[in-house]
């Protein structure tokens, strides 16, 4: 694993930790489009953090645009599976599905 990776990994499991101590439930599965859950929102703070945005900007009220760094939704959009895959690009040996497996990548 070369320093970009390790250092992706190390802060992700750091943002993970610190997201799910005070957000009380556990993940249990395979999140894909058209999913619907806490994990979600979750995954979605993750990417936001470290930089793999869902979404950015402002609506025409001026509002975060939902998916945005703290509008986060439980929703598992087009959205999410982009920014998802751009983080999975990142690690040459996971196939840029757009998929998330939680039991898979707990074993990293």
């Amino acid at each position: 694993m070369n320093l970009q990776k390790t250092a992706i990994t190390l802060l992700a499991l750091l943002i993970f930790l610190s997201l799910s101590t005070a957000e009380a439930f556990s993940f249990t599965g395979f999140l894909k489009k058209g999913s619907q859950s806490a994990e979600v929102r979750l995954l979605q703070k993750v990417l936001n953090t470290l930089g793999y945005s869902v979404a950015t900007g402002t609506d025409e009220t001026g509002s975060p645009k939902p998916g945005s760094l703290g509008a986060e939704t439980d929703y598992y959009g087009s959205l999410t599976a982009s920014a998802l895959k751009s983080l999975q690009c990142v690690f040459s040996d996971i196939n840029p599905s757009g998929y998330c497996h939680w039991p898979s990548a707990n074993k990293r």
